[in-house]
């Protein structure tokens, strides 16, 4: 945890950034320190400060609502009222560390007040602060501990701190509680809990019960530091050819029947979805303005790429409707993105395999070869995918796929007619890296 020297230092950086002509660059080294866990450490006038900075910072480039209410916070910094008022006035701004901030510091100043620490568990929760939201759980009331969503918290908590003892205990009045409350989140999020075992570095099965897809491809570097995530990942037609090809084995080995794959409106999505089709064997559609219900197969490399109407879309997970997203980011918060039934790879930063790149050792910085995908034939990029060679080496890890996918009855689980809104990926993992 940094100290109050170095909390120091980001707040006196944000008041000398308020002077640059764009205020927006402040709000990073403020939140460095205001955000949770950090602002643990600051002290009583450190927080004050920050509190006022925040307030010039919010009334330049938010709102003036926002800003009167952190400058109510900022002369009231023990007022439980005012933090909670700035605590969720940060909820609905999606900045739920500092949130998170707010609301703990309200239920220090009153600690009776259930709603406060409700607030308060659900921005731990946002921020991915788990142990701790764990903490305020477990100081709160019986009632609240025993009811459904006491006991749901407390189990989802506990792992995403890693720990599935507390979920095993509680799974079967968990999802007879959620059949009940019609809670279609929380019966998904119980029924995965038992069906796969988890040692502490099974990255693609701790991916499967935090967001219900299969993980096609692990990286063979560094296991004991991204454990089969990456860091950095040049992508390439190979990797493409092994995502689809071990798709395709899932699918037969579960007897799923592809009607149609859906070719999304970007270049990239259009490749895959190409390259796919001509694998299967199906039909090729495009996907229509505003989504579908129909069955099928939707492949998209990046949802981060996708304009808010495409990505809009495909909020709708209705039966027999795969979604296949290519690349996804682990280790980020934000923006939310959907849980896809498979994904190829995990990543924190990445490249396509069209993407212009500078070759290594090159003094010049002349760019490598790059392709412009807004005048390629994007049918002969989807050809060289397909005919890709294969790496022997890159399916040795096939067969746990499959027999995840048997485990959890892939695809067999949807009820007829069943249409309801995709699920969010968690950001994060209880797998750590030698960096998150």
């Amino acid at each position: 945890m940094p100290g109050n020297d170095k909390l120091n230092t980001c707040i006196d950086e944000a008041t000398r950034l308020l002077g640059d002509p764009n205020p927006r660059a402040a709000y990073p080294s403020l939140r460095a320190a205001l955000g949770y866990p950090a602002s643990i450490s600051l002290s009583p006038e450190l927080f004050q400060t920050a509190l006022h900075v925040l307030a010039e910072i919010t009334g330049r480039i938010a709102s003036r609502d926002t800003a009167s209410i952190a400058a109510r916070a900022a002369s009231l910094p023990n007022d439980a009222v005012a933090l909670f008022v700035l605590g969720m006035s940060m909820m609905g701004q999606e900045q739920y560390d500092i949130a998170a901030t707010m609301l703990t510091r309200a239920v220090a100043c009153d600690p009776d007040s259930s709603h406060y620490r409700a607030k308060a568990i659900a921005a731990l929760e946002r921020s991915g602060n788990f142990t701790d939201a764990l903490h305020y759980l477990e100081a709160s009331s019986d009632e609240w501990k025993e009811s459904l969503l006491g006991i749901y918290q407390k189990a989802w908590f506990s792992v995403r701190t890693g720990d599935l003892s507390v979920a095993h205990e509680v799974n079967d009045r968990l999802q007879e509680g959620c059949k009940h409350t019609q809670d279609a989140v929380c019966l998904s999020a119980a029924a995965r809990i038992n069906t796969v075992v988890c040692h502490e570095k099974d990255t693609r099965g701790w991916n499967y019960i935090l967001n219900g897809g299969i993980l096609l491809h692990l990286s063979p570097y560094g296991k004991e530091v991204m454990n089969g995530r990456y860091a950095y990942v040049r992508d390439t037609e190979l990797l493409c050819n092994e995502a689809i090809l071990k798709l395709h084995a899932v699918l037969r080995q579960q007897n799923i029947r592809i009607p149609k794959v859906f070719v999304l409106a970007d270049a990239k999505s259009q490749i895959l979805a190409l390259a796919l089709g001509r694998t299967l064997g199906c039909e090729m559609t495009a996907w229509p303005d505003g989504g579908t219900d129909e069955p099928g197969l939707v492949p998209v490399y990046d949802l981060e790429e996708l304009s808010d109407v495409v990505f809009s879309s495909l909020a709708r997970d209705a039966p027999g409707q795969f979604l296949w997203v290519h690349t996804v980011r682990w280790a980020d918060h934000t923006p939310r993105i959907y849980a896809a039934d498979f994904v190829t790879y995990l990543q924190q930063a990445y490249s396509s395999p069209w993407d212009t790149r500078v070759r290594v050792g090159d003094s010049t910085g002349v760019a490598g070869s790059g392709v412009d995908l807004r005048t390629a034939d994007l049918g002969v990029l989807a050809n060289r995918i397909v005919d890709a060679e294969s790496d022997s080496t890159s399916w040795d890890d096939e067969p746990e796929i499959l027999a995840l996918a048997d485990a959890i009855s892939f695809g067999q689980s949807q009820p007829v007619g069943a249409v309801r809104r995709r699920d969010m990926q968690w950001p994060g993992s209880p797998v750590h890296s030698n960096r998150f």
